[in-house]
């Protein structure tokens, strides 16, 4: 596989530009909604870019025509049973699970830092 077919099919893209660095959600065929691969690509993403010394300011961005849909109301989504509860319109649980950067409890405008 080349490396423009790796791209392709990545769920979340990294890329920096001088000190910019961008993170793109790359699931546009589901308008970028959130299932469990997907939340897990994004938690490795910001883990690259936080890595990333070059990089002043990360842009979060969505591919094709939606940043971001929330969460896949799908059927098949696993994020929704990571949370608990059944897919669908009705869905009031709390955010997806807690991972190091966001555990339970913090809000999520304050990440913890050294995670």
């Amino acid at each position: 596989m080349n490396k423009g077919s790796a791209e392709k099919d990545a769920l979340v893209l990294y890329h920096r530009e001088g000190h910019v660095g961008f993170i793109t959600l790359n699931r546009s065929e589901k308008r970028n909604a959130l299932n469990l691969a997907l939340w897990e690509a994004l938690d490795t993403a910001v883990s690259r870019a936080e890595s990333d010394t070059e990089a002043r300011v990360v842009l979060v961005r969505g591919a094709g025509e939606s940043f971001c849909a929330g969460i896949d109301l799908g059927p098949d989504n696993e994020l929704i049973s990571a949370i608990g509860g059944e897919p669908g319109a009705a869905q009031t649980r709390p955010p997806p699970p807690s991972s190091p950067r966001f555990p339970a409890g913090c809000p999520r405008g304050s990440p913890r830092r050294g995670a």
